[in-house]
């Protein structure tokens, strides 16, 4: 962020200052003040969102050296059984059910 970047978010943000106030303090248009405020929230946001995207990306991914695996993954497939029912027609039982139930 440049100096006017963080002038713009110290005066609204800490100071309680409106963008009048900025305007006569920093002699910009009122257009560049606003620009200047979204530029500088978006880019601290694209910020933070690169932070919370490493974050996540280390608690999925498994690192290379360890033999760690992610959380609930299992490496045989003894876990993934079919179901007793398929969806299909557990939906149309669904239905049936309560098109008797509107009706009755």
């Amino acid at each position: 962020l440049n100096v006017i970047q963080c002038a713009i978010l110290l005066g609204i943000g800490l100071q309680h200052k409106t963008v009048d106030d900025l305007i006569k303090e920093l002699d910009i248009p009122t257009n560049q003040v606003l620009a200047l405020f979204n530029k500088s929230i978006r880019k601290m946001s694209e910020y933070l969102d690169g932070i919370c995207m490493q974050n996540i990306s280390n608690k999925i991914f498994v690192n290379n050296n360890s033999s760690q695996q992610v959380e609930g993954a299992s490496t045989s497939g003894a876990s993934m059984q079919p179901t007793a029912i398929s969806l299909e027609v557990s939906v149309f039982r669904f239905r049936v059910y309560s098109d008797l139930k509107t009706k009755g």
